[in-house]
């Protein structure tokens, strides 16, 4: 099996669901309010929301928006994307006050809450499965199945390659914060990127972790 790096702390008394969406608006959602929960996806994902929430334990409504076409170089044509909206704040409260999601920081300086960096492993694998849900992909190269997670914060990155060593998980974190890309008249830095390209990581990756199936 592979070598697994560190180990893992006592487990808590909090659902694995709020882990998991702890990791998903970590990947793609946000904080309003005194605690409203968002999460955002969009056409390459049409039933995620849904599925989000049909495992949320309180109720959450489910829209359909456009994205604004108002910003220079943004596409008129841009998909409509899918927004699960949780408007009970005791989630919102779980996911700051107990697990320590922030999202004020800057895209670039996020880093993982204390509490899965030192938490055990079920919540690792939870929160992981959350923002690989949100945030990663799985591309197929002849043979091989390459399992990737983007972020505009490399910290974040890194800290999620920790959490996958203790697991046993061998990856690699590409910092790519120096590239630039143009969009309209601005410019902005390219995500880096963590790939799974071993073989047995993939498979231990698959095992441990996963990605959240959509409802049909």
């Amino acid at each position: 099996g592979e070598e697994q790096c560190g180990g893992f702390a006592e487990d808590s008394n909090i659902e694995n669901f709020y882990f998991f969406l702890a990791g998903a608006v970590f990947g793609d959602g946000s904080l309003a309010g005194p605690g409203q929960v968002r999460l955002f996806f969009d056409s390459r994902k049409p039933r995620f929301a849904e599925t989000v929430a049909s495992l949320s334990p309180v109720q959450t409504d489910i829209r359909k928006q456009i994205f604004s076409a108002k910003k220079p170089g943004f596409p008129r044509s841009a998909d409509a994307f899918m927004s699960y909206v949780c408007r009970e704040t005791s989630i919102g409260r779980i996911l700051q006050e107990k697990i320590g999601l922030n999202k004020k920081t800057k895209d670039a300086e996020r880093r993982l809450p204390e509490k899965v960096l030192n938490g055990s492993r079920r919540e690792a694998c939870a929160f992981l499965r959350g923002w690989f849900s949100a945030d990663g992909s799985v591309d197929f190269h002849r043979t091989k199945t390459r399992v990737s997670l983007t972020s505009s914060s490399v910290h974040a990155l890194r800290e999620a390659q920790i959490l996958l060593a203790k697991l046993g998980i061998r990856s690699c974190v590409y910092d790519l914060s120096h590239i630039k890309t143009k969009v309209g008249d601005k410019e902005y830095k390219r995500s880096s990127v963590l790939s799974i390209v071993q073989s047995s990581a993939v498979t231990r990756f698959e095992e441990l972790i996963g990605f959240l199936e959509e409802r049909a």
